[in-house]
């Protein structure tokens, strides 16, 4: 034997490796959890490909009809469907149609003894993984079917652990762990536009240009990141994200994106737990830059909630009414040193675990929200 031909076994061995390995998520040491449905009104077909892909270990269920193939699976969701094109109630065309509106996880290679390039085009339109012409041999639909189908499910398997990669690349930076990893696994377009109902907080360092003035860029960058990291902590262990950084201010946000009824009362724990950080910070760096003090406010609200940007540069965030809302509750902190106020969405929330100073309604212009002061 030639060294060429050793090789090329050795190149397709090493392919079929990487296709079983693919397909190892619905299946375990042998082929038993892969599920097959042969549809054909042919019983003397259907029977010897049956019996054939069992001794493979296969799962095999057979029916003869459009009607019978699509209640079988909306029952049992095969991974496979062999299907005619030829059946005796509905056009196969039309089952692979509703198909796809079942599941468009489902394979199916068209069996057809037609040899029209129009169905076949319109197939293919419809989302077949391969068609085959009658007659075949039994091998050959195992070789030139089944092998091909292994691989489009190991090249998609391929594409989603990309996709996934590239979510957690995005997100990694300033989203909690457990909040990338639900939006991995419930794969339900989170990321994409919604309405959410959410809490929003923005926390502001008060005269901050103080800062500018008394210490020089490099110093004022590095008095910036830590305070910006003790500060985030308490967000995220409420579950909560951090949004962005507005210069020297933090925006967090509670219910988005994985929703959360109790996004309120976390958005609150979250910012008590900073007014501490913020005491034990102060303690530690006063001799170096003196104290910082800080406003906090909190709102709860609808908004709209996805990635938002451009080619260059992209983010998940949220834009509507209740982010104004918060930060103009946020410009009313001035008089309150170091406090945390609520708008009355917030506070509506919460009321039964807090309490707090009615301070009325004291923003500019929003004579419909009052506010309150948490003691």
């Amino acid at each position: 034997m030639s060294s060429k031909t050793k090789e090329t076994k050795k190149t397709k061995r090493r392919k079929e490796t990487k296709i079983n390995k693919g397909f190892s998520h619905i299946r375990g040491k042998d082929n038993s959890m892969i599920k097959l449905l042969v549809v054909d009104d042919d019983k003397n077909l259907c029977r010897p490909i049956k019996k054939f892909f069992q001794r493979k270990k296969y799962s095999v269920e057979t029916v003869h009809s459009g009607k019978k193939a699509l209640e079988c699976i909306e029952k049992t969701r095969p991974h496979l469907v062999f299907l005619d094109i030829g059946l005796p109630d509905i056009s196969g065309l039309k089952v692979l149609e509703k198909i796809k509106e079942i599941d468009k996880t489902i394979k199916v290679i068209m069996i057809t003894a037609y040899d029209s390039m129009d169905k076949i085009k319109q197939a293919r339109k419809l989302g077949i993984s391969e068609y085959i012409n009658k007659p075949f041999s039994i091998n050959y639909l195992q070789k030139e079917g089944v092998a091909k189908v292994q691989r489009q499910l190991f090249e998609e398997l391929r594409r989603e652990h990309r996709k996934e990669l590239e979510i957690r690349k995005l997100f990694q930076q300033y989203v909690p762990h457990y909040v990338v990893k639900e939006i991995i696994e419930k794969r339900n377009n989170m990321l994409q536009g919604a309405q959410k109902n959410v809490t929003v907080l923005i926390c502001d360092i008060r005269d901050s240009s103080q800062l500018t003035k008394k210490f020089p860029p490099e110093e004022v960058v590095e008095i910036l990141n830590d305070y910006f990291t003790t500060m985030v902590k308490p967000i995220y262990a409420n579950k909560g994200i951090v949004d962005k950084f507005l210069g020297d201010g933090i925006m967090g946000l509670f219910g988005a994106p994985v929703s959360d009824k109790n996004n309120a009362k976390h958005a609150v724990n979250a910012a008590r737990a900073m007014i501490k950080k913020l005491k034990r910070f102060n303690n530690k760096n006063k001799k170096r830059y003196g104290e910082l003090v800080v406003g906090i406010a909190i709102n709860t609200g609808d908004v709209v909630a996805g990635n938002i940007g451009c080619d260059q540069k992209i983010e998940y965030t949220v834009i509507g009414d209740a982010v104004n809302i918060a930060a103009k509750i946020e410009s009313c902190c001035k008089p309150h040193p170091n406090s945390i106020l609520l708008s009355s969405s917030t506070y509506s929330r919460v009321k039964k675990d807090v309490k707090a100073e009615k301070l009325g309604k004291i923003i500019p212009r929003r004579k419909n929200i009052d506010i309150y002061k948490l003691k």
